[in-house]
């Protein structure tokens, strides 16, 4: 009998123990479960980490793509502005040859009136003056164009 007792005290042992290493078998393999959890989740936030700065460098280059954008828009406006003092600068030389043209029309006029003045002297000792004045006057008239 303390033989039998003996035997189950040993198969009580025997289980017992295989049950103690079941168990922590299943702690360890819990445990193990629990790292490879953690593990993904750490995975999943550096993943998260590299999207967020791939974001950020996507967000950066809109950024400095809008910034050429601004920078091209100021070029054309500065283009604009060259166009409009060019032709500002046509305008003032078409103004430059209105005033030489007038200068030309002034000079033409005042000889005109120098060659009048010459005939008028020339005719008044012959007493015809008075069919010279209207054609002289006719000279100062501005042309009709």
């Amino acid at each position: 009998m303390a033989r039998l007792q003996c035997e189950r005290e040993e198969r009580d042992r025997d289980f017992q123990l295989r049950r103690e290493l079941e168990i922590r078998k299943l702690e360890i393999r819990k445990l193990e479960i629990r790292k490879l959890e953690i593990r993904k989740l750490e995975i999943r936030k550096l993943e998260i980490r590299k999207l967020e700065l791939e974001i950020r460098k996507l967000e950066i280059r809109k950024l400095e793509i809008r910034k050429l954008e601004i920078r091209k828009l100021e070029i054309r406006k500065l283009e604009l502005e060259i166009r409009k003092l060019e032709i500002r600068k046509l305008e003032l030389e078409i103004r430059k040859l209105e005033i030489r043209e007038l200068e030309l029309r002034k000079l033409e006029i005042r000889k005109l009136e120098a060659d009048t003045a010459v005939r008028m002297r020339q005719l008044s000792s012959k007493q015809l003056w008075w069919v010279i004045l209207p054609l002289h006057l006719l000279v100062l008239l501005p042309p009709l164009t």
